[in-house]
């Protein structure tokens, strides 16, 4: 058992290891690491695009729903992902103004559904109000503001890092002291 908690931490390190050099990475090449994962997603939309087409063309039966409709949701989002792919850099710099809009809807759609119930009025018209300062901020700095989700998510990365490698010390530690370091089968 103590062979397995040991192959277990190992495995674990390296992750943790990897989390950190991957949240720094996002923190100083974040325009980059951007566009990375938006290729990613481009790659993934083409490959569950690919593997969708593929289900219908040997395996019909697989094929829930609508199957009429395969083919067309599965070349479509071929297409998407392709478009998402070679379009990463144009993707990235319109990436924060959509968000923003996105977040101006939403909360002016949170103002109207105050007045729509007489439950939570104030925090819904609250919330919305906040929503909509926040996406009219993005809107107005999509480029601070695309740095500041990339440094967000690189902090996470770090942090996350750390804390796996301070629960495995405690682990170890923990370990360490029940057996004095022998191994107990």
């Amino acid at each position: 058992m103590r062979e397995n908690v040991r192959l277990l931490a190992r495995n674990k390190i390296v992750f943790s290891v990897l989390s950190i050099v991957l949240g720094v990475v996002f923190i100083v090449a974040r325009r980059e690491a951007l566009d990375v994962i938006i290729k990613i997603v481009g790659v993934l939309l083409t490959v569950s695009g690919l593997a969708l087409l593929l289900t219908w063309v040997f395996r019909r039966d697989a094929v829930e729903n609508n199957p009429k409709l395969t083919v067309p949701v599965a070349l479509m989002t071929i297409m998407i992902g392709v478009l998402v792919f070679f379009l990463a850099p144009t993707i990235r710099d319109m990436f924060p103004t959509i968000m923003g809009v996105i977040l101006i809807l939403n909360g002016m759609s949170h103002v109207a559904a105050a007045f729509l119930s007489p439950y939570s009025r104030f925090f819904a018209v609250l919330m919305g109000i906040i929503t909509i300062v926040l996406g009219f901020l993005i809107v107005m700095h999509p480029g601070s503001m695309a740095d500041a989700i990339m440094i967000y998510i690189g902090a996470f990365f770090i942090l996350n890092g750390l804390f796996d490698l301070s629960v495995i010390w405690k682990l170890s530690s923990a370990i360490q002291g029940q057996g004095g370091g022998q191994d107990q089968n």
